[in-house]
């Protein structure tokens, strides 16, 4: 009987973590205030062959899945926007990896990782009168993204 209260209390754990990461989006994508921008893999791979200053956009694109860029210009969803953030921030399945604060504008990126491998990755950028999100989802690694990074 104890292994059965276990095992289901183990899985509404689970399920809760689940539906916080799509409760975020969901929410984002059904604002009226809110802009939305999605990106799919077909997209994606459609995409030219693009080579900014030694830097090789097409190489991280093919190892992604979707990108979601949400932007806001209104108080009540940025304040949704914050709540969310911090639940998922919360939530151990991701990670805080970076965050940046500069002339007014702070940047704060999670990350899922598994295995040395990104599987979703997300970016809040708050700035004075705008916030916005973005989130890339795939499989690429730190280095893809070092690759990037560096111009190489």
């Amino acid at each position: 009987m104890k292994k059965i209260i276990f095992l289901t209390l183990f899985a509404c754990a689970i399920m809760q973590a689940q539906a916080q990461k799509v409760t975020l989006f969901e929410k984002l994508s059904n604002d009226k205030n809110v802009t939305t921008v999605f990106i799919s893999k077909a997209l994606l791979s459609m995409m030219p062959h693009i080579d900014k200053g030694g830097t090789d956009i097409k190489s991280i694109a093919n190892k992604l899945s979707q990108i979601e860029i949400y932007t806001t210009e209104s108080q009540n969803s940025i304040r949704i926007i914050k709540l969310e953030m911090e639940a998922l921030s919360k939530n151990r399945r991701y990670e805080r990896i970076m965050q940046v604060k500069d002339k007014g504008q702070n940047v704060v990126f999670l990350a899922e990782q598994q295995n040395n491998v990104f599987k979703d990755l997300v970016m809040f950028v708050e700035g004075d009168k705008e916030y916005t999100v973005i989130r890339l989802m795939g499989t690429f690694t730190p280095e893809d993204i070092q690759k990037v990074v560096n111009n190489k």
